[in-house]
């Protein structure tokens, strides 16, 4: 069976998602990320795999823009999706997840997951440090755990998640 896994990455989270996902996956899987530029044509394969990072609380263009040129040939095939996001309240997932790859791709999913994200936050640029910061300090007011020590790496993304993904896909 031959998978494509397409996806887009902002700081290198839903890459390495999509690399662990490929790694647990039987038979042949190839990678494409969108960030080095979309096909002139969807590769043929067996089934698909879309995943993208969330920025700023929207998914990246490159992804939508490739749900809404091949929606059509992906709704026809066995498909799952993923997020790589830091969000975890289930009702902000799904609208992402609609932002991202469409209510029809959506509904169509064997299995659509947020799989967590992933940042330096030494790496970060001073405004997405800021929003971060305001990000934390929000979900803490709520009561909720926040996201972490911020400084250095900070991940969310679990391989029980991955695995879990893949098993969905398989089953």
């Amino acid at each position: 069976m031959k998978t494509y896994i397409i996806y887009t990455t902002r700081h290198g989270a839903a890459a390495y998602c999509a690399r662990q996902i490929s790694k647990q996956l039987p038979g042949e899987v190839r990678l494409l990320d969108l960030g080095e530029g979309t096909p002139n044509a969807l590769p043929e394969a067996d089934r698909y795999i879309l995943g993208g990072s969330i920025y700023m609380g929207m998914a990246q263009k490159a992804l939508k823009g490739f749900c809404e040129k091949y929606g059509e040939a992906l709704a026809q095939k066995p498909l799952g999706l993923f997020l790589s996001c830091m969000g975890v309240e289930e009702d902000m997932v799904q609208r992402q997840m609609i932002d991202a790859f469409g209510q029809r791709l959506l509904g169509h999913a064997k299995v659509a997951v947020n799989l967590g994200g992933a940042f330096d936050f030494d790496k970060l640029g001073r405004m997405e440090r800021f929003i971060v910061k305001q990000v934390d300090k929000a979900m803490r007011k709520q009561g909720k755990e926040g996201l972490g020590p911020l400084k250095g790496q900070v991940s969310a993304i679990t391989s029980e998640a991955i695995a879990d993904f893949c098993l969905k896909m398989e089953g």
